[in-house]
């Protein structure tokens, strides 16, 4: 019980933190240094492992599309076919989210990562996961959410863009 209480706290704290950076003024003050401080410090992960980058843009991707009115309903829905990496819902509409977390100074379009292979294990995953569940709902869309971020040595990762694809 105490782990859970730790970890739902952490995910306050993290959601609050982050809808600071979004809203504040992102000037060199030290209120700005200590927010970058806790995000790192909150970043962490069990045993004092730093977060995978996957896991890191999977929760930044959760948080921005439940500021825009989704719901979750699963983290991480794993079959042998493929893997969905978030099951929302949107108003009426059930939506497989495929996250990609890509440097921002790589030279590789992170919206390219959402290649027609990947996107084939995510639609054999959402038979799957159709198949297993008692949800009735009529309108199903599968997402794709590119997280770009920056990386300075010394501070933690920065979000620097958030693309959303509608419908692949």
């Amino acid at each position: 019980m105490h782990r859970r209480y730790i970890e739902r706290l952490k995910s306050k704290i993290d959601t609050i933190l982050f809808l600071l950076e979004e809203t504040l003024y992102r000037g060199g003050d030290l209120l700005w240094m200590g927010l970058k401080f806790c995000l790192f410090v909150l970043s962490v992960g069990r045993a004092g492992r730093p977060e995978s980058i996957g896991a890191w843009g999977e929760r930044r991707a959760s948080w921005y599309l439940r500021l825009r009115g989704f719901r979750i309903l699963q983290r991480n829905f794993r079959v042998y076919s493929g893997e969905i990496d978030l099951v929302m819902v949107d108003s009426n509409t059930l939506v497989f989210v495929e996250v990609k977390t890509t440097r921002i100074d790589n030279w590789f379009f992170g919206g390219a990562r959402l290649s027609r292979e990947k996107l084939k294990k995510v639609r054999r995953a959402v038979a799957a996961y159709l198949s297993r569940s008692s949800l009735k709902m009529d309108r199903w869309r599968i997402d794709g959410l590119v997280i770009e971020y920056r990386k300075i040595k010394g501070l933690p990762r920065e979000v620097v863009n958030i693309r959303h694809y509608y419908d692949l």
